[in-house]
């Protein structure tokens, strides 16, 4: 008798803990599903394209009907808040800079102002006879991926004024080399087509 209980016993407790697996396994699962999903809606725009925060090396971002290489890639840290700059193949140093600001994506195409030795400074800035408002700077940490022409860690300081229509200037020192200054042009969402490098291949 007290052995056919044991036995009883046993198969009772095989059976809760099959039932418990099954819904912890379960629960994994729509986890899993649930985390899926959320990353896939991140890098998703509202209308079902790839967003500009999935861009990587090798990807094709098309802007304004022109289809444009990402041969390198910075990823900036400033306390915790990140950011990217895409530079993309040309012979003009252009870069697409991709910043998610609590849901707020801003995506500003950048070009280099060659032989610049103009300097951040002061509540205003003018090139070219247009006035640039004075809006933040700081210092970041960045890594590399892809070719870019810059180490592949490193620091850098950054100061970002705003002109007429949104319109940008922007300087990077990296490290300890001198100032650098672009001017940038804020993009629309439908301005930006992301094709990915896997679709492709």
């Amino acid at each position: 008798m007290v052995v056919v209980v044991i036995v009883v016993l046993v198969v009772a407790l095989a059976a809760v803990a099959v039932v418990v697996a099954a819904r912890i396994s379960a629960r994994r699962t729509r986890e899993a599903r649930g985390r899926q999903h959320a990353a896939t809606a991140a890098v998703m725009t509202p209308d079902g394209r790839l967003s500009p925060v999935a861009i990587t090396v090798g990807d094709v971002v098309n802007i304004k009907g022109t289809d444009n290489l990402v041969v390198g890639s910075v990823r900036y840290d400033e306390d915790g808040f990140q950011w990217l700059e895409h530079l993309l193949e040309d012979t003009e140093r252009t870069w697409l800079s991709v910043e998610d600001d609590e849901g707020v994506l801003e995506t500003v195409l950048w070009r280099q102002v060659k032989g610049s030795t103009q300097e951040p400074g002061g509540a205003e800035v003018s090139l070219d006879g247009v006035t640039y408002a004075f809006q933040e700077r700081g210092r970041a940490a960045y890594s590399t991926s892809g070719s870019t022409g810059l180490p592949a860690h490193g620091h850098m300081e950054y100061a970002d004024y705003v002109g007429p229509d949104g319109h940008r200037l922007g300087f990077e020192r990296f490290t300890s080399g001198s100032w650098e200054m672009a001017t940038g042009v804020v993009l629309a969402p439908a301005e930006v087509t992301v094709w990915a490098r896997s679709a492709g291949a």
